[in-house]
């Protein structure tokens, strides 16, 4: 059967229901903290909160919990904060449900940090009941060309809008288009026809990201750079369900502000 994908109302994750019920999250950004404290922004740990968040949605009822990249925050190593934390929340995780990660660009020595049971999945990405889940630093494999749908994250979308006085505000969202299987042709050597993208939101709050309806942005990864991803017609939605529309006719909104 063909899995049918449904945000969480007011959250940022993903239910994706097939042969199994998976929830996917992405960008968690775990250890962002130390970062931040490096930098002189002294704020409490919301890693706490991050899993009480997780555990709410999970206890739905799930197979399966996806996380798509980006679970850990240093890029090139690992923190002290990601050491003391890490280990802890993915064991908490695996209780719960099967758990697989799929790496992102920040999970550079994620594998020391992983207890037993939990599946990792490298950078190019893996087919999970018919739907091609990768992180979107790198460009997928092509076994997800087989894939139904596609599902990434790495871009941290968000759609931003400028009242006539030029007070903004800046939302997350998600976005669902189309890859051109003629670029996915050429860029990955093998046959490929149109498949559906979704974008996921960044599921951690403390990380910034794109915003995606401002002519002056690109949307970060292979994807959206090679031309594979229909920016254009994308769809935009907000967290609550609201359909926004296309990014096309979004873009006059964040042009104001330069008006």
């Amino acid at each position: 059967m063909t899995a049918e994908l449904q945000p969480v109302v007011d959250e940022r994750a993903l239910v994706v229901e097939g042969n199994e019920r998976a929830l996917v999250v992405a960008d968690l950004h775990i250890g962002i903290e130390y970062e931040l404290r490096r930098e002189g922004v002294h704020i409490p740990s919301h890693t706490p909160k991050l899993l009480e968040r997780l555990e709410h949605v999970l206890k739905y009822g799930f197979d399966r919990l996806v996380l798509l990249g980006d679970v850990k925050h240093t890029i090139g190593g690992v923190s002290p904060l990601e050491k003391a934390e890490l280990p802890s929340v993915l064991e908490r995780l695996g209780e719960l449900v099967h758990v697989d990660i799929v790496l992102g660009n920040h999970d550079a020595g994620i594998a020391q940090l992983v207890p037993e049971g939990v599946d990792v999945h490298p950078s190019g990405g893996v087919v999970l009941d018919g739907v091609g889940y990768v992180h979107g630093h790198a460009w997928m494999n092509s076994e997800l060309l087989g894939a139904d749908i596609i599902v990434c994250a790495h871009t941290h979308p968000l759609v931003r809008f400028v009242d006539s006085l030029g007070c903004t505000v800046t939302l997350p969202c998600w976005l669902r288009t189309t890859l051109r299987g003629e670029v996915l042709s050429i860029a990955l050597g093998s046959d490929a026809h149109d498949t559906p993208l979704v974008v996921v939101p960044a599921f951690c709050t403390l990380c910034g990201g794109v915003v995606a309806n401002d002519p002056d942005s690109e949307l970060l990864g292979p994807l959206f750079s090679s031309g594979a991803a229909d920016v254009e017609h994308a769809e935009c939605y907000l967290l609550d369900g609201t359909h926004l529309g296309a990014l096309s006719q979004l873009m006059r909104f964040s042009r104001r502000e330069r008006g």
